[in-house]
C-alpha cells in the first residue's frame, strides 16, 4: 500500500508582490516545516501558476496524508494557528483561498517519489455532466484517457483523486500530471494532440474540464518535497 493515501491542496496569493522573497523564506522555513512537523501530513511539495494572473489563486501546496482521515489530519495544523500567529510564525500579506481535501480513485492512485526532472505539474478539475453515468465516466478515464495523455511526449505520471465531501454541483475529480520536459513544448505537444482524440472518438462525451492550470515547482523544496526531519534533503 502507498504510504499517501490522501492529498490536501491550499489556495493563496501573495498579496504585497514586494514581499515576495520574504514570503519564499517563511513558507520554505518556517511554515512548511510546520505543517509537516505538525503531523498534518507526511511531505509537502510546493507550485506556483505559470500564468498567475490578476485575480484567484497563484500558488499551491500539495500535503500527502498517509490516512485514512485526511481533513482530521490537517487539523492538527489547524489547531496550532492561533498559536503560531502569537509566536510570530504567521505571515500577513498573503491570503489562503481555498482548501481542498482528495482521496484516490480509479487505479492511478500512486504519487510517483518526487524527482529533480519534473519541470511542471499539470491539475485538471474535472466533473462527468452526467451524474449517472460517473462509473461508466470514470472507467474511461482510467482505461482511456489517462493513457492517451501519458503517450503526449513529456507527459510522464498520473495520478487521480475525489474530493472526500463530494459537490453535488461543479467538479469533484482532480487529475494530476507530471512533465519532464520545457512546460511550452509539452503544451504545444498536448494542443496538437487532443484534437486527435476527439476525432477518433476517445474523447467521452459527458467530460467537462472545471479547471486546468500549468503548475511550476517553487521555492526550496519545489516538487521535491519538504518531509519532517529530512529539511537538508529535499525529497528523503
Amino acid at each position: 500500500m502507498p504510504k499517501t493515501q490522501g492529498i490536501y491542496l491550499t489556495y493563496s496569493r501573495l498579496l504585497d508582490r514586494k514581499k515576495a522573497d520574504e514570503w519564499d523564506t517563511w513558507y520554505d522555513n518556517i511554515h512548511l516545516p510546520d505543517i509537516v512537523g505538525s503531523g498534518s501530513a507526511w511531505r509537502a511539495t510546493r507550485w506556483q501558476r505559470q500564468d498567475p494572473g490578476h485575480f484567484g489563486w497563484t500558488h499551491t501546496n500539495i500535503y500527502e496524508v498517509e490516512g485514512p482521515d485526511i481533513v482530521s489530519n490537517q487539523k492538527k495544523a489547524a489547531g496550532l494557528a492561533p498559536k503560531w500567529r502569537a509566536e510570530g510564525r504567521h505571515f500577513l500579506e498573503y491570503a489562503l483561498m481555498d482548501l481542498k481535501f482528495f482521496r484516490p480513485v480509479g487505479r492511478w492512485a500512486n504519487l510517483d517519489a518526487p524527482s529533480s526532472t519534473v519541470q511542471a505539474r499539470v491539475y485538471v478539475l474535472s466533473l462527468c455532466g452526467d451524474r449517472s453515468r460517473e462509473d461508466e465516466w470514470n472507467q474511461w478515464y482510467d482505461e482511456v484517457h489517462v493513457p492517451d495523455i501519458l503517450d503526449v511526449d513529456g507527459f510522464v505520471s498520473a495520478t487521480r483523486w475525489e474530493l472526500v465531501n463530494p459537490t453535488p454541483y461543479g467538479a469533484n475529480y482532480l487529475a494530476l500530471y507530471d512533465v519532464d520536459i520545457e512546460p511550452e513544448v509539452a503544451q504545444t505537444n498536448l494542443n496538437s494532440a487532443v484534437p486527435a482524440m476527439y476525432k477518433k472518438g476517445r474523447m467521452h462525451p459527458q467530460v467537462a474540464m472545471a479547471d486546468m492550470v500549468w503548475l511550476i515547482p517553487t521555492g526550496r523544496w519545489s516538487g521535491l518535497g519538504y518531509t519532517h526531519g529530512k529539511e537538508m534533503e529535499p525529497g528523503a
